[in-house]
């Protein structure tokens, strides 16, 4: 390409906190490439800085080069603000290709916008199914994975689920970035800093994670979780508590809940910051996509508090523990006394993981590249 001619241009969209820290390694790997230009634009639908900023800081990626606000809303007023929000600035940028990742709003929303514009869409993280449908986002992955013209499924049954869709666009299995972050930064963490801050040093403890709405939204359902998490003799529950579920345990009136020597609780932790309580807890309780996948990473046991799972490789490889409120009692005894060593024993003897080797950011990379720079050359 001459030098003065105009560098094809790749909109990388990002709304949440697990977006920007999946998206990182991809972002540094093409930066490799001066021959194209990279464009960050956040949705705005994580608007706090505990939940969005500082994780672009923390793993040095640059900061968006526009903000949408989009914040909390209604979701489709939210999908609409992201389609208009996203068009407008596709129209006024030009890019050739835009970049979305996963099952967000904010992913539907750029999706969507791009596909009107007969702009190329790159989905990472395709052909994820839960076979759900009481949950938003099945519909999201669905939808944006028949958008879209390139799709990079992290894990060989996320590319069968997309072979027997018959979707339209190229289906590239590269592995999971998500694993060359984890890899990257758990080499340069502070060794017991945060664990020393909070007591922890030599104190057994699970990390819980809690925020999604079917579990925050009905006092009952919440209520029932932290009693029976609470009821857990043999470890402390260290609970980084999302905003959300702060504001729910206010309104219902269940912060007496958690205020006893059961539970240590903290503000949200930075990416680092989880991977480090992550790496020294003994086993993990959550409802979050992405601290399942780095449980998986850590080689921890892992209770999910939902009815389903899009990462049923590490369901099938018997680490990773489904379950719902109701059960929770049950589940937590065997999972204390048998169930966790069990798991821990199965983590022992894999001998490969669905996720590749560490070095799926470099191989997107280059597909995206040149599927950029073809575009730019064949539409002069």
């Amino acid at each position: 390409m001459k030098t003065s001619e105009k560098k094809p241009q790749l909109a990388i969209v990002v709304g949440t906190r697990p977006e920007v820290i999946r998206f990182a390694p991809i972002i540094k790997a093409l930066e490799k490439y001066t021959d194209v230009s990279i464009d960050i634009l956040h949705t705005g639908q994580h608007y706090s800085q505990d939940m969005s900023q500082i994780f672009f800081d923390e793993l040095h990626v640059k900061p968006p080069s526009i903000n949408l606000g989009v914040g909390s809303l209604e979701p489709a007023h939210q999908v609409a603000n992201i389609i208009v929000g996203c068009a407008d600035y596709f129209i006024s940028t030009k890019p050739e290709m835009v970049c979305i990742w996963g099952d967000t709003n904010s992913s539907l929303g750029a999706a969507l916008a791009a596909n009107k514009l007969k702009i190329r869409v790159c989905h990472i993280e395709a052909g994820c199914r839960s076979f759900d449908y009481r949950m938003s986002e099945e519909y999201n992955r669905i939808l944006i994975d028949h958008l879209a013209d390139i799709l990079f499924p992290l894990a060989a049954n996320d590319a069968r689920n997309l072979t027997r869709e018959k979707v339209p666009g190229r289906i590239v299995q590269a592995g999971d970035p998500l694993l060359d972050v984890f890899i990257e930064n758990t080499k340069q963490l502070p060794k017991n800093r945060l664990r020393k801050k909070l007591g922890l040093l030599h104190t057994k403890y699970c990390l819980l994670t809690l925020h999604r709405a079917e579990n925050t939204d009905d006092k009952e359902i919440l209520s029932t979780i932290l009693k029976k998490v609470g009821a857990l003799k043999s470890h402390v529950v260290l609970f980084p508590m999302h905003p959300r579920t702060k504001k729910m345990l206010t309104e219902f009136g269940l912060l007496p809940l958690i205020d006893n020597d059961r539970f240590k609780i903290v503000q949200p932790l930075s990416y680092l910051e989880l991977l480090e309580v992550l790496l020294a807890a003994d086993f993990v309780i959550t409802d979050s996509g992405g601290l399942q996948k780095e449980a998986f990473f850590a080689s921890k046991p892992c209770l999910t508090l939902r009815k389903s799972t899009e990462w049923t490789d590490t369901v099938k490889l018997g680490v990773n523990l489904l379950t719902d409120p109701q059960s929770l009692t049950q589940t937590t005894q065997v999972i204390s006394v048998n169930k966790l060593n069990l798991m821990k024993n199965r983590f022992a003897r894999l001998k490969a993981t669905p996720y590749g080797k560490g070095n799926a950011a470099q191989a997107i990379a280059k597909v995206i590249h040149q599927a950029c720079f073809r575009t730019n050359t064949q539409s002069d």
